[in-house]
């Protein structure tokens, strides 16, 4: 297929985009895809609508994907479940978790090839912790994937400061005193023990590792985390009965945004930051 035109790009970066959506086992490699889309295809100059305000921005490979992402971002925030059945809402409401859910782990991938800058990332972390009040639980499990694709080339000694803030309101987060069910505090403990293990993958989550597999391995994988997110959820409801995990972590610590409003609009990298918001 010929890119002869920005349409024609935008149509070749929504094709890259859905498959790193629906198949996030491959999101390594369909960022390395967008790499070579971003040094190869041709920019398209934009029209300036007769402004004659002088030459508009090119429209680049980069510009329409890095705009697909904030689409994706904002997506299930406004999300519309309104005259739906319950049945319908339900499978859309999934269907948009899927999808933010892969999206947070493609923009991870993305940021280890280069193609987004590390303050994205922090702006992202901050808008995921809740700026406003406690996070919902879909903000939650985002926070998580993000943190397992990012978490070892982020936290490093410059960051070190700012990614330990991150982790004090996460074990705040995890405390049982906390409005998360178990199944979210218990995800939060996973990524605070993942840290203390430097990163390295044991147990369960070595399990969800990002690795590029065949097809069959991938959904074999989906089957097997369903069994186990079925099993966890058994443990989690004995070990209420029980009392529940009891644990602790770091004492209140204020978190404010830095550098900005953490607004997703910032997911433009700084080669690219002086585009405009949408094209």
């Amino acid at each position: 297929m010929a890119v002869e035109s920005a349409a024609d790009l935008a149509l070749v970066i929504k094709l890259i985009f859905d498959k790193a959506l629906t198949e996030p086992a491959f999101g390594s490699v369909y960022a390395d895809l967008c790499v070579c889309g971003a040094e190869q295809f041709t920019d398209f100059q934009a029209s300036d609508g007769g402004s004659g305000e002088g030459r508009s921005k090119p429209i680049t490979f980069k510009r329409l994907l890095l705009n697909r992402c904030q689409e994706e971002f904002e997506a299930e925030k406004n999300l519309q479940l309104a005259g739906l059945d319950e049945r319908a809402a339900a499978a859309a409401a999934s269907k948009a978790k899927k999808r933010a859910l892969g999206n947070i782990r493609f923009i991870g991938e993305l940021y280890k090839k280069g193609m987004l800058t590390e303050k994205v990332m922090h702006e992202c972390l901050i808008k995921l912790l809740g700026e406003e009040g406690a996070p919902q639980e879909e903000e939650i499990e985002c926070l998580c994937k993000l943190l397992m694709t990012i978490g070892k080339n982020i936290d490093h000694e410059r960051a070190r400061q700012h990614v330990n803030e991150y982790f004090a309101r996460m074990a705040q987060l995890a405390l049982p005193s906390s409005n998360l069910d178990a199944r979210h505090r218990f995800m939060l403990l996973d990524i605070i023990e993942l840290r203390k293990n430097r990163w390295e993958l044991k147990g369960a989550l070595a399990t969800t590792a990002v690795q590029a597999k065949t097809i069959a391995e991938v959904h074999k994988e989906a089957a097997d985390e369903e069994r186990r997110q079925s099993q966890l959820a058994a443990q989690v409801a004995m070990s209420a009965r029980h009392g529940g995990r009891r644990g602790g972590g770091p004492p209140e610590r204020e978190m404010a945004p830095r550098g900005g409003s953490g607004d997703i609009c910032l997911l433009y990298t700084s080669d690219a930051a002086d585009e405009e918001d949408s094209v």
